[in-house]
């Protein structure tokens, strides 16, 4: 009987450890992320996970600092408010290139340019005065015009007529970012869901488990609680939903 003790507790020392070392789901939800609701999943061992959670909300935090245009202390902010020659850091400087970028691929059609026409709407909304067709052209007209250099060996000089609105990439940005911190913390992690108010990036390792089912939203009927127009499959890829 004795042997036979040794050997049950043996099997479950052995079980139990194997239980307490495999990947759990760290499952994360916070409210007021980037102005919207975070949902975080991290298959991973708990420490890992854990760890991982903390990363991806500080890296998101340190980036918001970066290129939010809604503090007036970010960089992005104090970068618009300059008149001359800014050392930029390299976050910035590649969210601007990649702006520019993509304006010159869709030939203007896609623009980071534009944030004074965003002030101009903004004054007509305290004022109730509408701004004229002619006003925006001009507006529109000389961002477009304005020469914008970004080397990386010299200061940067915001043209007067620009002002930087890099909203359209800047959380799909993060996103990637801090995930990238994500996984660097859990390196044991086989997959991570970041899903920040509907733009979202799901990483599986190779041959993790299933792809991820996604639903999309209907635009004209964007409410939380209504069913899914459609569901698309994702493993390793990324989504706007």
């Amino acid at each position: 009987m004795t042997s036979l003790s040794n050997l049950l507790l043996a099997t479950c020392v052995t079980l139990c450890g194997l239980h307490a070392g495999s990947a759990s789901a760290g499952e994360l939800h916070r409210d007021d992320v980037l102005g919207t609701s975070l949902d975080l999943r991290i298959d991973a061992p708990a420490a890992q996970a854990a760890a991982a959670q903390h990363a991806a909300l500080a890296e998101i935090e340190r980036l918001d600092a970066v290129l939010s245009r809604w503090r007036a202390d970010s960089e992005l902010s104090r970068f618009n408010a300059s008149s001359g020659p800014q050392q930029l850091s390299g976050d910035l400087r590649a969210v601007l290139r990649l702006c520019e970028e993509w304006r010159a691929r869709t030939e203007g059609l896609f623009s980071c340019r534009l944030g004074t026409l965003a002030q101009r709407w903004r004054q007509a909304q305290e004022s109730g005065v509408l701004p004229t067709r002619e006003e925006l052209r001009a507006l529109a007209s000389a961002a477009a015009g304005a020469e914008v250099s970004l080397d990386d060996r010299q200061p940067v000089t915001r043209p007067q007529a620009v002002v930087f609105d890099v909203d359209a990439l800047a959380k799909g940005y993060i996103i990637d970012h801090a995930l990238a911190a994500a996984r660097a913390a859990a390196p044991a992690a086989t997959a991570i869901d970041l899903d920040i108010g509907g733009d979202a990036r799901y990483w599986q390792a190779s041959g993790a488990g299933q792809p991820r089912p996604v639903g999309v939203a209907d635009a004209r009927a964007p409410r939380d609680n209504r069913p899914a127009l459609a569901t698309v499959a994702l493993r390793s890829q990324a989504i706007a939903a």
